[in-house]
């Protein structure tokens, strides 16, 4: 599978306050990739991988509360 060109990309917060990213494409197909920000910056020893998550729908709005739904 080819990765997607995405459109735009904007910020989540969670219930927990936690930041996410949502970049997602403004035309068919319609896929979003979310994950979360650290909250530090780092690279090298200590760096974290965090979680991402890809979704697929018939609109820009079923992303947006596919991801919604994700994040908490």
């Amino acid at each position: 599978m080819e990765m997607p060109n995405f459109d735009r990309t904007i910020m989540l917060r969670n219930t927990k306050g936690q930041l996410f990213f949502l970049s997602y494409s403004e035309s068919e197909p319609f896929v979003g990739l979310c994950g979360q920000v650290p909250s530090v910056f780092s690279s090298g020893i200590g760096a974290q991988t965090m979680p991402v998550n890809m979704f697929v729908g018939s609109s820009v709005q079923v992303i947006v509360d596919q991801a919604r739904a994700w994040i908490g």
